[in-house]
């Protein structure tokens, strides 16, 4: 339904129109232009990432350095711990002496081994 306007009226209805026009021009660029600056900052971002240089990226890598180092240390522990129970269990046996045993420490360790 078309209705020609004629006279002051129908500029500034025009005019209305034209500036809502322009309002909603102006507001689908902006959301393309802020789409378009997200996409922009989340791949600098992704690179900054990459590369470990976020602010607080070198202080989680230290702490998980940490808990690398913190872990073979517990391993580590752990196998001397077992290999000291073993060698102390070993010298046990080799300091016990049987009654008419003439071979002494060396066959007791031999007949504990088998």
């Amino acid at each position: 339904m078309c209705m020609h306007l004629h006279g002051p009226i129908a500029l500034i209805t025009r005019k209305c129109l034209l500036q809502e026009e322009e309002k909603a021009r102006k507001a689908a660029a902006m959301k393309i232009q802020m789409r378009a600056r997200g996409m922009q900052e989340r791949k600098r971002v992704e690179e900054l990432k990459k590369k470990g240089s976020l602010p607080g990226q070198p202080r989680l890598m230290m702490l998980e350095e940490k808990k690398q180092e913190h872990a073979s240390i517990l391993i580590q522990r752990r196998a001397r711990g077992l290999l000291s129970r073993k060698k102390v269990g070993r010298d046990e046996i080799s300091n016990v002496s049987f009654p008419g045993n003439v071979l002494g420490p060396a066959l007791a360790l031999a007949n504990c081994e088998r």
